[in-house]
């Protein structure tokens, strides 16, 4: 299938995007000379990445900072319950927890390991019993809707952004003395999307605050059109999530498409209807207001004096997308 992935020109979250992706991280995780990049927070190799999600980001940098392996290790959403990546992280005897309210990744069979299924603000697990917890790109999505993309039941229909607090708190209490947490989630402009929510650094602040810690290491990784590089909180500060479940198509360079016409970006923004500025949002973050209609693009093309198949073309040069998939 990753065949596919390659030959479609890579097009993300189509035929093969899966088998791809787990495929290069997987060959990642035996990179010496990248891990190293990783582990003293130097530039990554260039074009790394190119077209993946963060997953080719946070495995590494969690392997590189996780260090010897912890007796007793809580993976709080079971986002590394898979065969490849705990070939890596599980490299000695010790007991290795997947606690997720779905369990949609890999329930694997093996020594020492547990799949449980439940809410991480109520773990069913001792207090100070666990060496080391993980937590990649979950938090994000407690107290949030996880029946609409994780088929929860409907008591986790949420609408609570602020409920990570009483995951972090849970954390507390679960960790042992001198133990650990790792925790990531997508930063830039706050949104709350329904079903996750983008954190900002008041809410990264937020988060240790919670459990009562501090925070002893941060790294932030942005993609850019050539793939993923090392970055700061302040860079990152002004990013926006793409949420392939609202918005199949993807979003268009607009100064790229703009030079390749010849036109002005600004000129291509206003043919296409683009807001100029970002939409107003409510209380939790979520935008007021119905999503924008979707664009004429004949009618854009007509105004802006190019063809319809040029004006495509500028705006998709890997190929036109096709609504739905993902």
């Amino acid at each position: 299938p990753s065949e596919h992935y390659i030959a479609g020109g890579r097009r993300p979250w189509s035929t093969g995007y899966w088998e791809f992706r787990q495929e290069y991280i997987a060959q990642a995780l035996y990179d010496a000379a990248l891990l190293g990049a990783f582990q003293r927070g130097e530039p990554l190799p260039q074009g790394y990445g190119y077209r993946l999600d963060e997953r080719v980001v946070e495995y590494p940098w969690l392997l590189t900072r996780l260090g010897v392996q912890p007796r007793a290790l809580l993976d709080a959403g079971a986002t590394a319950s898979y065969g490849f990546l705990l070939d890596r992280l599980l490299t000695t005897p010790g007991q290795y927890v997947a606690y997720s309210l779905t369990l949609d990744s890999e329930v694997l069979a093996r020594p020492g390991v547990s799949n449980v299924r439940g809410d991480l603000r109520q773990l069913a697990i001792r207090d100070q019993s666990v060496d080391a917890i993980i937590c990649i790109s979950t938090i994000e999505h407690v107290g949030l809707d996880n029946q609409q993309v994780y088929g929860a039941g409907a008591a986790f229909q949420e609408g609570t952004p602020r409920a990570y607090r009483e995951v972090m708190r849970e954390f507390a209490r679960v960790l042992a003395p001198g133990g650990r947490v790792f925790v990531t989630v997508p930063f830039g402009e706050y949104r709350n999307h329904g079903w996750l929510q983008v954190f900002d650094q008041a809410m990264v602040d937020d988060l240790a605050q919670s459990s009562g810690w501090e925070i002893r290491g941060e790294a932030y990784f942005r993609y850019w059109a050539e793939g993923w590089q090392v970055s700061t909180a302040a860079e990152c500060a002004t990013c926006q999530y793409y949420d392939i479940h609202a918005q199949p198509d993807h979003d268009p360079d607009f100064a790229a498409a703009a030079a390749q016409l010849g036109v002005s970006e600004a000129a291509l923004k206003t043919a296409l209807g683009v807001p100029e500025t970002p939409p107003e949002l409510d209380e939790n973050g979520r935008p007021v207001g119905d999503h924008p209609p979707r664009p004429d693009f004949a009618a854009a093309a007509a105004q802006l004096g190019v063809s319809e198949d040029a004006l495509l073309d500028a705006l998709h040069p890997e190929g036109r997308p096709q609504r739905g998939e993902g």
